[in-house]
């Protein structure tokens, strides 16, 4: 059995990425003005912080649905309570770009005999589902607001590219070529053609289609819970616009650690004709704490349980 993972670089990470976090939010706040943000925050129901935190968490509710059908796509079967736990304590690991870090699942999938290259593919394949979803909320703002086109056509360029070489030979054998002319080790090829491999297992349409029904789904929930965050501070939005200026500022953020300044940027861009400064600002508070903080509160949390509960051998584990 492999050996408990040291997590304390992720840990010491995510510390540093919270003062940076905190420094972001105290600049900003300074920016606004003190007075103005104080009047946004007195006035908000602290209810709308509750609901919007309970649609967060039913993301993650259906997105681990979506992650127990790929495993059983693939022939992996892990009881409920343990693979709701490591589902969760890849959220410990959000603050990496395009939560890289959620690869942790497939470390401690491997804790439980299951061979990280058959459990990894589906943490890519998340990855890429994920960016389809939110890719898809974000185009109906240029179907019907006529925005975000710029940003939307490049996460589309990158889905297209990533599919492509995951599905063709042809193209697998050109990125594998580029990659062999940058002197990338052949042992390191061997190991991402084996992981193309078994991610290729979920791209049949019969997977792919709930997969990407239930990534829409989870990502709207998110989209929801800022749009009751901006109702709470009395901010002009509608529900569609709401769920728009989420996902394109998810995407904006997509290769910062945790999103961290690429998002909060992108929505303060796209909010500053809807409300006062303070009021704004607050909103990118109020929906970065319920959802990024929450999240990785969620996977220490988790990962902690976990390891406790690892110490004691579990069955029904297949594969």
């Amino acid at each position: 059995m492999a050996e408990t993972p040291d997590f304390s670089k992720a840990i010491k990470r995510t510390i540093f990425i919270a003062f940076l976090a905190a420094a972001l939010y105290v600049g900003l706040t300074f920016w606004a003005g003190y007075s103005s943000m104080v009047n946004a925050i007195s006035t908000f129901p602290v209810s709308y912080l509750f609901f919007a935190t309970g649609l967060v968490t039913l993301n993650y509710v259906i997105r681990y649905a979506r992650w127990d059908f790929l495993l059983y796509s693939n022939n992996i079967r892990i009881p409920h309570k343990q693979n709701f736990l490591i589902f969760l304590s890849g959220f410990a690991l959000t603050m990496t770009p395009a939560k890289i870090g959620e690869a942790i699942k497939s470390v401690l999938l491997a804790k439980k005999g299951i061979p990280i290259t058959d459990s990894i593919g589906a943490v890519i394949y998340e990855r890429i589902n994920d960016l389809i979803a939110v890719s898809i909320l974000a185009a109906s703002g240029i179907i019907f607001l006529g925005q975000g086109i710029l940003a939307t056509l490049v996460s589309f360029i990158v889905i297209t590219a990533g599919i492509l070489i995951l599905s063709n030979d042809t193209a697998t054998s050109v990125a594998m070529g580029v990659l062999k002319k940058l002197h990338v080790p052949e042992t390191v090829l061997a190991r991402i053609l084996e992981i193309i491999e078994n991610t290729r297992v979920y791209l049949p349409l019969k997977i792919q289609l709930p997969s990407l029904m239930a990534g829409i789904t989870g990502w709207f929930f998110e989209g929801a819970a800022f749009f009751i965050i901006c109702q709470g501070l009395n901010i002009d939005i509608s529900l569609h616009v709401a769920v728009f200026i989420f996902a394109i500022s998810t995407i904006a953020g997509i290769f910062f650690p945790g999103g961290l300044g690429g998002m909060e940027g992108m929505l303060l861009l796209l909010l500053k004709e809807h409300g006062n400064w303070g009021q704004i600002i607050t909103s990118v508070i109020l929906i970065r704490f319920v959802t990024v903080w929450w999240a990785t509160f969620c996977g220490f949390i988790s990962l902690s349980i976990y390891a406790f509960w690892s110490h004691t051998p579990h069955k029904n584990v297949e594969k």
